[in-house]
């Protein structure tokens, strides 16, 4: 993965969990420890991906900003059917391990 891809990860997955925590019952109590993890084991990877975001610009040359983004894929996830929907949360969990859990990813 990219120092690219960590900052934009990190600036949108709470998107994601919020919307899995809509329909979960307590999905951010199993989600928050993993991130936090995940964060701290990649505060590099996201530090330089947010300094070489500046980089980068929309189609209308506007800086990238990934509240929009977040909120785009949170809407996807939201307009998807119940099981769908519970399996994307389902593969959001897996994507950060709990500690127990071995390596990190994404």
């Amino acid at each position: 993965m990219t120092a690219m891809n960590f900052y934009m990860r990190d600036g949108t997955v709470m998107f994601l969990a919020r919307a899995c925590n809509e329909s979960i019952p307590d999905f951010m109590s199993e989600f928050l420890p993993r991130f936090t993890n995940w964060r701290a084991a990649n505060w590099k990877h996201i530090a330089l991906g947010r300094s070489l975001s500046a980089q980068f610009k929309d189609p209308n040359g506007a800086p990238m900003d990934l509240d929009v983004a977040g909120n785009a894929i949170a809407q996807k996830l939201r307009a998807m059917a119940p099981a769908a929907r519970r399996q994307e949360c389902s593969n959001l969990l897996q994507d950060f391990p709990s500690a127990e859990g071995g390596s990190m990813r994404r």
